[in-house]
């Protein structure tokens, strides 16, 4: 073999490292779901506009797969639920609680629905909030009416009937609506 020879297969290795490095690159490369930023709905960047402030529901990518539970027992279901959820939640949120402790945000985290609540969010956390891969969307909290139930007096105490509720990572309990029976006008 000659000197071209020589020549042409050095070239020929050095190409095959240089693909090799690239393929390489760009096989570890993220996703796309890992380097797209958090949806920021527009309700929620119009509320930050005129308020300054607003309160926020963060939801996150990740869901359970709760798929097996069909062949399970009433009870072992609830429990694997229970524990899907959990596990699920303190996984995809750990990074953004983190966040949020290091800076003493305070919020609430829901594992129904895989989402944290931060009430009184500027314009600042929420834009940094947008950079966490895991996070899907960051969006306004809202208040809905419930028709046909008569408001409480002012200072009234409700005794059960809560209808709507979300279990946070510490294990509380937390009453989205709560409403007398006696509250309905049931006709």
């Amino acid at each position: 073999m000659g000197e071209v020879g020589r020549n042409a297969w050095f070239l020929l290795l050095i190409l095959a490292l240089i693909l090799m490095t690239v393929g390489a690159a760009a096989w570890a490369a993220p996703s796309l779901q890992e380097i797209t930023p958090a949806e920021i709905e527009p309700e929620l960047q119009a509320a930050l506009q005129t308020e300054g402030q607003a309160n926020l529901f963060i939801m996150f990518r990740d869901r359970a797969d709760l798929s097996s539970t069909y062949s399970m027992s009433w009870a072992k279901r609830g429990e694997f639920v229970y524990q899907t959820l959990l596990a699920t939640a303190q996984r995809s949120q750990a990074s953004v609680r983190g966040y949020l402790d290091a800076r003493g945000v305070p919020y609430s985290s829901s594992i129904i629905d895989n989402s944290i609540h931060v009430a009184a969010a500027d314009l600042s956390l929420v834009n940094e909030l947008a950079t966490f891969s895991e996070i899907s969307l960051l969006g306004l909290e809202r208040t809905y009416a419930v028709p046909g139930v008569r408001p409480e007096p002012e200072g009234a105490l409700t005794t059960g009937g809560s209808f709507a509720t979300a279990l946070f990572l510490d294990g509380s309990l937390f009453g989205l609506s709560s409403y007398d029976l006696d509250a309905f006008d049931v006709q």
